[in-house]
């Protein structure tokens, strides 16, 4: 080589590529938002709350008061089964009265939180697959165009739509995957950053539900499995995963004497119901035919994979680890018999699911344009026209069509409510003012207007709008469990709706509450001696711990020994039938 001659480079930068490339990463921000966007658009677009979320929101109410976390003040039942979301819209509503004189109500706050969390959450997730890919290329530098392809599945669907605001947990769910996955993304690429964060984030996945744990043990394996560190390191970081879970689960244990939320021992979660189970799968699958685009992400990524050099084993475990865990979610989904709002359990399985095709690079070989991948172009087509007709024609048969409830029980849980308030847009309070359940709380309100230390009392099946308009002076008996720890622990004789199989006889509620069943006439001789019974039971073993548990105030001991007591309440069941209960609980000898 002659002296001051140019040394070419190993990697030659045409000029050409060089200005082509200026504008590639606003480029590929563009890309990476837009699904996520597009997302936050149509949420709003179907913005809504449920009735489900005003129970959350009773219970916000009653924390922002000073009652605890309670559905019923003097009552310690957790009525709810996402303490992370009600701490949230806890901490959002009470800002809001700190700082306005005219805040927000809670359910817009809970609305757009929501609205918020699911933008996010598709986001993250969304740059994680991308930062995954540039990863996985020979020219990390140099990925090429990226299609957005399980991010348009997420936005073609839906029900995510719908569950955007909805002021439920959904939201929050995805914006903890997507976070999860982002900061696993960065663990998996090494570096000195310290790995307790990831953890901490991590372990709260069963606080933003409990069925999330399920999600959360894969990716605190992959956490561990990526940490360059010893074993005493690993231990430290799974300890920091479990403490924030561990010390709620003492605190549920002494507070609300149970292992679970109460819904979760209304709606029996721990029996097996694979029937139902699998027509909730079917029901969500086959609307709107997500095995079409899920085949061709499968088969884009197995060819992907089988041709793609990467850097290390352990960043592929670490891609592997939501989409186990959607699996595993899923399936715990359909053996508890799913659910009866049609889709809402199984969203965050299928977003897990996704997490790794979030975004599909189209260039086969980085260095070589155009080396453009053909089963890339192949899935991106599948996949478009797809979401071209699922976003615009895909629906459950049952969508549209009366109460929007199909035959199995499971619900298009918005049509429901939008018919029922006949409200395009039921979000707040007000605008539930033609439905029937807001017109009886408000009644009741009304009624409530009583002297310090009495109460009205009032058995329903929905909880939730009534509940809220109710108020704190109301004291609202769930028939179905959800909020009542005496219906919750009845026992299940029969199998129907999934969360409304269970229903408390009116012979509870006046026994309880010392209130006549038959307000409007003399109670037939059959309902007084069932009065009796229940009242007998009420006073007899595990019922009567069971009253004291959740009614006693906590001193001198009690939220110690609720601590003891909890997995047997957890546990223990009794006959809806008060004679028999009493039979079973007193022993007839003791019969009154």
């Amino acid at each position: 080589m002659a002296p001051g001659e140019p040394v070419a480079s190993p990697h030659p930068s045409p000029p050409q590529v060089r200005a082509s490339s200026a504008g590639a990463p606003l480029a590929e921000a563009l890309q990476l938002a837009a699904p996520a966007l597009a997302l936050a658009w149509l949420g709003w677009q179907r913005r809504w709350v449920a009735e489900d979320a005003f129970i959350d929101l009773r219970v916000v109410n009653h924390l922002l008061g000073g009652h605890g976390p309670v559905f019923n003040v003097g009552e310690r039942v957790e009525a709810y089964t996402n303490p992370l979301w009600v701490a949230l819209l806890t901490l959002a509503g009470g800002a809001a009265r700190l700082f306005s004189s005219a805040p927000l109500p809670l359910e817009w706050l809970a609305a757009a939180l929501g609205l918020v969390c699911s933008t996010f959450g598709l986001w993250a997730a969304t740059v994680a697959s991308a930062r995954s890919a540039r990863a996985d290329r020979s020219h990390p530098a140099a990925p090429g165009l990226l299609l957005p392809l399980g991010a348009l599945v997420v936005v073609a669907v839906s029900p995510y739509w719908d569950f955007a605001t909805s002021g439920l947990e959904t939201g929050l769910s995805l914006a903890w995957i997507g976070l999860c996955v982002l900061v696993l993304t960065r663990a998996a690429g090494g570096g000195t950053r310290p790995r307790w964060p990831a953890a901490l984030l991590i372990g709260l996945g069963p606080l933003v539900r409990p069925d999330l744990a399920l999600l959360a043990l894969p990716l605190l394996v992959a956490l561990l499995a990526v940490t360059g560190r010893g074993a005493l390191h690993r231990v430290g970081l799974a300890a920091v995963a479990a403490a924030l879970p561990a010390a709620y689960q003492v605190f549920r244990m002494g507070y609300f004497a149970a292992l679970v939320p109460n819904t979760a021992i209304a709606k029996e979660a721990s029996a097996a119901r694979w029937g139902q189970g699998l027509q909730y799968l079917l029901d969500f699958a086959l609307a709107y035919s997500l095995w079409l685009p899920l085949t061709a992400l499968a088969g884009w990524w197995l060819l992907d994979r089988a041709t793609t050099a990467r850097a290390d084993s352990w960043r592929g475990a670490a891609r592997l680890a939501l989409p186990v865990g959607g699996l595993l979610h899923a399936l715990y989904v359909v053996r508890v018999g799913g659910d009866f709002m049609h889709a809402r359990m199984l969203l965050p399985s299928l977003f897990a699911l996704l997490v790794p095709v979030m975004a599909v690079p189209l260039r086969s070989a980085p260095g070589r344009w155009p080396g453009v991948s053909r089963p890339a172009l192949v899935a991106g087509s599948v996949v478009t026209l797809w979401a071209i007709v699922c976003a615009l024609w895909l629906r459950p048969p049952y969508h549209g069509i009366g109460n929007g409830v199909g035959p199995q029980g499971i619900a298009d849980e918005r049509w429901f409510y939008v018919q029922f308030s006949g409200h395009p847009h039921p979000v707040t309070l007000a605008d539930y003012d033609r439905a029937s359940w807001k017109q009886e709380g408000d009644a009741l309100r009304l009624r409530a207007d009583l002297p310090d230390g009495e109460r009205v009392v009032v058995t329903v099946k929905n909880i939730g709008l009534l509940g809220y308009a109710a108020g704190p002076r109301v004291h609202v008996v769930d028939r179905l469990g959800l909020a009542d720890p005496i219906a919750a622990r009845l026992r299940l004789e029969r199998r129907g709706r999934p969360g409304h199989e269970k229903e408390l006889a009116d012979e509870w509620v006046a026994a309880r509450f010392g209130a006549s069943p038959t307000p409007d006439a003399a109670p037939s001789p059959d309902v007084v001696r069932r009065v009796s019974a229940a009242r007998a039971a009420l006073r007899c073993g595990p019922l009567a711990e069971l009253l004291h548990a959740v009614e006693d105030p906590l001193v001198g001991g009690r939220f110690a020994r609720n601590l003891v007591v909890a997995a047997h309440l957890t546990t223990f069941r009794l006959a809806a039938n008060p004679e028999a209960a009493r039979d079973e609980l007193c022993g007839r000898a003791k019969q009154t």
